[in-house]
């Protein structure tokens, strides 16, 4: 089976490509963010495809992110062996097969809880916070119709303590996301970091410079 294969991947100033104006996969504000977020992470990683005039075949989101970065240039890859109807079809099958695909829930679940033990910033995986809070619940829990009256008794707050671990102005790292400490009393922050802590069995950290809640504890106790 012969397969056309790109040569190179070249860099082209932004100015001379020239985005499909007919293109049918709507990029709002919201989503360029999260990509131009993903590239301050991760790098530049897939290459804008283009036609041999600097036509926009595939990577209208990315090119939006690229001017939203104030980026000059951008990585290309030329499609030149593409036929005119190949190119009008090929925009919209790389966008629609990749919405075909499914995710394992379980998997997904333990691998963004692998991340958020190590501090990592969930956000930069593109799910919106439902969907985290959802993946991020505690993998272990009864069915409402099975909880006896004593575990509901077990599940009330504890009192929140005299001298709290957390101080204003603290920024928690937890449920893949970076908390403030300031609308709420440092106090009801420590309960609410222990019950995460213990219902998930994940660490909280603090923001800048990784420790992690029970060794800032030690520390502030001392």
């Amino acid at each position: 089976m012969t397969m056309n294969l790109p040569d190179a991947v070249e860099r082209w100033p932004i100015d001379r490509l020239e985005p499909y104006a007919r293109n049918a996969r709507m990029h709002g504000d919201d989503q360029v963010a999260r990509i131009a977020a993903s590239m301050v992470e991760f790098g530049w990683t897939v290459p804008v495809l283009i036609d041999g005039d600097g036509g926009v075949i595939a990577g209208h989101g990315r090119l939006l992110a690229a001017r939203r970065l104030g980026l000059d240039s951008v990585p290309v890859i030329r499609l030149e062996h593409l036929t005119p109807a190949q190119v009008r079809a090929y925009r919209i099958a790389d966008n629609r097969l990749t919405d075909l695909g499914a995710w394992d829930d379980e998997i997904l679940a333990s691998e963004l809880h692998a991340l958020n033990g190590e501090g990592f910033d969930l956000t930069l995986t593109g799910f919106e916070d439902a969907d985290l809070d959802r993946l991020m619940a505690p993998l272990d829990h009864a069915e409402p119709d099975e909880t006896s009256e004593d575990d509901d008794a077990g599940d009330e707050a504890p009192e929140p303590p005299r001298d709290p671990v957390t101080r204003p102005g603290d920024l928690w790292l937890f449920l893949g996301r970076r908390v403030h400490a300031m609308e709420l009393q440092p106090a009801f922050v420590d309960v609410a970091l222990r019950r995460w802590q213990e219902a998930t069995g994940r660490i909280a950290t603090l923001d800048g410079d990784g420790r992690a809640f029970e060794e800032v504890a030690q520390e502030r106790d001392a």
